[in-house]
Order: C-alpha cells, then structure tokens, then sequence
C-alpha cells in the first residue's frame, strides 16, 4: 500500500545541543487525569512520576513497554527504595530538534495522535504535548523543571519527584561530548534516571566510564528489559516497503498509519 505522507528530509534542521533554551514560553496545562488518586498515595513512599521524551516516529510497542518494566523494578526488584510510581508522561519532541524522522510541524500533529492512541488502553501512562506546542525544540533538563512545576502546583503540599526514563544508548549519549550540555546532566541526573538496558547492554560500564555519571550512580536505576529489536526506524522502514507493522505498535496506531498514508518511501 502506498502511503502519501513522507515530506523531504531536507526539512531537518541539524541538532545544536547549545539551543533550547525556551525563551518564551507558551503554556500548556498539565492533564494528570491518569495519575494515581491522591488518596492512594502512600505516605511512607516518595512519589515519582516517569517522563520519556522521544520522536516517537512512530510510537512502537516498546515505547510504552518500557514504563510497565520501570514501574515494576521500583516497585519490586528494588522495593527498599520506597518509591511509588504516580504517573507516566510520554513527552514527543518539537520538530525543531532536527532529526530527520520529525519531518515538519505539519507532521507534529499525526505525531502527537499517535502517541496519545499509543497510551490510550494505559490507565496511567498520557501524552503531554507542551514540547511540541512551544516555538522551538527544548532541552530535557528544561522539559523536567517544567513538570516539577506542574505537579507540585496541582498537587499542593505534596513534592513529587520526576524521573527521566530512557535507553541505554541516551545514557551514552550523556558520556559523549557536544550532545549534553555538562550542566544539564547534573540537574537530570539530581532528578533521577530510569534505565531499560538489555541484558547484553553496556549501561554499567558506561556508567564507570565517565566521572559525572559515576557521581550519580546512586540516582542511576539500571532495569533490564528482554531483547527486542523494535524500533521505530525499522517500522518505518518496513512501512516503506509495504510489510506489516503489525504487533511491532499498538493497533490503533497501526489503523492510523493506514488511514493517513503516512510514513512512504521518500
């Protein structure tokens, strides 16, 4: 099947990791209507709330596994931390970051719906668009301050804490030169990581590896994940060729694609 929507890669801009710094704000209110009620809140535990940020280009399968396999290691392999999983946001990336699966913003909004039917059959896991509604691409450390400030004002006396949950080959990218800005890692590094590795994956070493990761290995939480090659790249790529993605994402998403054409051969 042909699929229409595939704008030209030339569109992307190229990653500046000294930009994104926002400015001027354009603001979004919060939707915590997933988020665990107050009255379940246990007070003996401290209240997390992962936040992924991706391209989501498109939403696979694995992109929600993830946080299902996040809950349940702080929940239970690592139950002594006394940490409690409130909620789950899914924050797609301004088109402005400049990876060439974004396309352009006239492609942000079948981004966007994607994700939200993606998390549509989670009872705790949403879609935040405040990234992508803002007049350029921002910086993870600026994402997380802004949904700390969220929550503790719609959750008024209570500090909730956000955990950034990501790959392995992000925390790579924090050991590598040029990708992070230096300061940024330490401030997300303070708010805490959640990493899915494989069992083959090097997270540990590079961890050891670099001085500033090595500091904060205590708010490093390292869960594994089975192994599994999804990954949007090979979705589009098969989408492409005209195979099926079917069970690669959800199926809602994949009625989607089918519906909009989207994701051709370029």
């Amino acid at each position: 099947v042909k699929r229409d929507f595939c704008p030209s890669k030339k569109m992307a801009l190229p990653f500046d990791p000294s930009k994104g710094e926002l400015k001027d704000t354009i603001p979004v209110d919060l939707d915590c209507s997933k988020m665990l009620p107050l009255e379940k809140w246990n007070p003996d535990c401290t209240p997390v709330v992962l936040l992924a940020s991706g391209s989501y280009s498109p939403p696979t399968i694995m992109h929600t596994r993830i946080f299902e396999t996040a809950r349940d290691f702080l929940h239970i392999d690592q139950s002594e931390r006394k940490i409690q999983i409130v909620g789950g946001f899914m924050s797609p990336v301004h088109e402005l970051y400049g990876k060439k699966s974004l396309y352009d913003s006239a492609f942000t909004p079948h981004r966007v719906e994607l994700v939200k039917l993606a998390v549509e059959s989670s009872d705790w896991i949403q879609c935040d668009e405040w990234e992508v509604k803002q007049k350029e691409w921002t910086r993870t450390k600026i994402v997380m301050d802004r949904f700390t400030t969220e929550l503790n004002k719609k959750f008024e006396g209570k500090k909730v804490r956000v955990m950034f949950l990501c790959g392995a080959d992000i925390l790579g990218s924090m050991s590598t030169p040029g990708i992070f800005i230096p300061e940024d890692i330490r401030v997300i590094l303070e708010y805490g990581i959640v990493c899915i590795k494989r069992k083959d994956s090097s997270a540990e070493d590079i961890i050891r590896g670099d001085a500033v990761l090595s500091e904060f290995s205590h708010n490093i939480h390292l869960a594994t994940e089975w192994d599994n090659d999804v990954s949007s790249s090979n979705v589009r790529e098969s989408l492409s060729k005209g195979k099926s993605i079917k069970y690669w994402v959800d199926d809602r998403v994949n009625a989607y694609i089918a519906e909009h054409r989207l994701y051709a051969r370029a």
